[in-house]
């Protein structure tokens, strides 16, 4: 009996690790995302990528995926070498993702998705990326830092394929699992 009750055990245990949660991209695949970015910038943009973010040593992996965790906090989150207050990111939950029905004709403008002015990913893209391109003077350092951040982490969201179909589940962030 008492065989019969550890082979259960183990059986049990093994089922539990091979039915882990699905986290489809994550933390993870914003890091892979980054990585691959990284790579392919000429050294003249690394290195205003390493400066603006701190100087050398420092890399867009450090800071990638503070967009996510600001918005489960109310804690201040420490990212790269510059400090985030969650009150002002509480608005940015819709900018991760663009609701595309299925069925949308392909001619469309993506902005036609979008239900508020830049409210969505692929308009929160070209918004970060102007901001890093055509900053006035009176743009400051910390808000080119969030910039850059945004930006890196919206391009891993809106390559991922939940974040870009319209299902009435906040791009595929209210869609529930079961195993």
């Amino acid at each position: 009996m008492k065989k019969k009750a550890a082979v259960c055990a183990c059986l049990v245990s093994l089922c539990s690790w091979a039915v882990a949660p699905a986290r489809a991209w994550g933390p993870l695949g914003h890091k892979v995302v980054v990585r691959i970015a990284q790579s392919r910038l000429n050294p003249r943009a690394l290195q205003a990528v390493q400066a603006l973010l701190g100087g050398p040593g420092h890399d867009l992996q450090e800071s990638v995926n503070c967009p996510d965790g600001i918005l489960h906090t109310t804690a201040t989150l420490q990212c790269a070498t510059f400090t985030l207050d969650p009150a002002g990111f509480k608005h940015t939950g819709p900018w991760h993702y663009i609701d595309i029905p299925r069925t949308a004709d392909p001619s469309l403008s993506l902005s036609t998705f979008c239900p508020e002015a830049k409210s969505c990913v692929t308009e929160q893209i070209r918004t970060q990326a102007a901001i890093l391109k055509n900053a006035p003077p009176s743009v400051t350092v910390a808000q080119k830092q969030v910039a850059l951040m945004l930006l890196v982490h919206f391009m891993g969201d809106v390559h991922q394929p939940l974040h870009a179909a319209d299902d009435d589940d906040r791009g595929g962030n209210a869609k529930k699992l079961t195993f």
